[in-house]
Protein backbone atom coordinates (compact mmCIF):
# COMPACT_ATOMS: atom_id res chain seq x y z
CA UNK A 1 0.00 0.00 0.00
CA UNK A 2 1.48 3.44 -0.95
CA UNK A 3 0.79 5.09 2.88
CA UNK A 4 2.75 2.30 4.62
CA UNK A 5 5.60 2.81 1.95
CA UNK A 6 5.51 6.38 1.95
CA UNK A 7 5.65 5.84 6.09
CA UNK A 8 8.09 3.12 6.09
CA UNK A 9 10.62 5.59 3.89
CA UNK A 10 10.54 3.01 0.92
CA UNK A 11 8.83 5.62 -1.31
CA UNK A 12 9.94 8.89 -0.89
CA UNK A 13 6.75 10.54 -2.45
CA UNK A 14 3.37 10.29 -4.52
CA UNK A 15 1.49 11.63 -6.50
CA UNK A 16 -2.22 12.98 -5.63
CA UNK A 17 -4.09 14.01 -8.71
CA UNK A 18 -8.14 16.04 -7.67
CA UNK A 19 -10.34 14.02 -10.16
CA UNK A 20 -13.24 15.39 -8.49
CA UNK A 21 -11.97 18.97 -9.46
CA UNK A 22 -11.06 17.60 -12.15
CA UNK A 23 -14.53 16.91 -12.97
CA UNK A 24 -15.98 19.70 -11.50
CA UNK A 25 -14.63 22.24 -12.47
CA UNK A 26 -15.23 22.04 -16.04
CA UNK A 27 -18.77 21.92 -15.35
CA UNK A 28 -18.75 25.15 -12.91
CA UNK A 29 -16.75 27.09 -16.28
CA UNK A 30 -18.92 25.74 -18.98
CA UNK A 31 -22.17 26.78 -17.11
CA UNK A 32 -20.58 30.24 -16.61
CA UNK A 33 -19.66 30.62 -20.24
CA UNK A 34 -23.12 29.44 -21.13
CA UNK A 35 -25.39 32.10 -19.18
CA UNK A 36 -22.67 34.29 -18.92
CA UNK A 37 -20.12 34.41 -21.70
CA UNK A 38 -17.09 34.18 -19.03
CA UNK A 39 -14.21 32.22 -19.51
CA UNK A 40 -10.93 31.52 -17.16
CA UNK A 41 -8.56 34.23 -18.19
CA UNK A 42 -5.28 31.64 -17.39
CA UNK A 43 -4.90 27.97 -17.04
CA UNK A 44 -6.50 26.36 -13.60
CA UNK A 45 -3.99 23.98 -11.92
CA UNK A 46 -6.24 21.28 -10.22
CA UNK A 47 -3.44 18.93 -9.25
CA UNK A 48 -0.90 17.65 -8.59
CA UNK A 49 -0.28 17.68 -5.53
CA UNK A 50 2.51 15.85 -3.65
CA UNK A 51 2.23 13.13 -0.62
CA UNK A 52 5.09 13.13 1.54
CA UNK A 53 5.68 11.97 4.78
CA UNK A 54 5.17 15.33 6.53
CA UNK A 55 1.43 15.67 4.83
CA UNK A 56 0.69 11.70 4.51
CA UNK A 57 -1.56 11.71 8.07
CA UNK A 58 -3.86 14.39 6.25
CA UNK A 59 -4.14 12.71 2.86
CA UNK A 60 -5.24 9.89 4.94
CA UNK A 61 -7.72 11.80 6.74
CA UNK A 62 -8.84 13.78 3.83
CA UNK A 63 -9.03 10.44 1.37
CA UNK A 64 -12.69 9.76 -0.05
CA UNK A 65 -13.97 12.66 1.38
CA UNK A 66 -16.37 15.05 -0.08
CA UNK A 67 -13.37 18.03 -0.60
Amino acid sequence: DISKAIKDGIMEAAIDQQPYLQGYLPVVFLTEYARYGVIPANNINTGPGFVTKKNIGLVEKLAGEYR
